[in-house]
């Protein structure tokens, strides 16, 4: 954790598409900058990019 990012670790990643987009949604819920930090501008980009990433950054203004 820093001051402007938290990064989390994840034992279960998701591992589907399906799963994925399910996390996207909740990812984005609570990190609004979500396609930002990820360079995503659509939600199944973000899911992509989440799929069986085991750290995850979020980050706040």
């Amino acid at each position: 954790m820093s001051a402007r990012t938290l990064d989390l670790a994840l034992e279960r990643p998701p591992r589907t598409d399906e799963e994925a987009l399910v996390a996207a949604r909740l990812y984005e819920a609570y990190d609004d900058g979500a396609y930002d930090w990820y360079g995503s501008s659509t939600r199944p980009n973000l899911a992509a990019k989440l799929k069986d990433n085991q750290v995850w950054s979020a980050w706040w203004d």
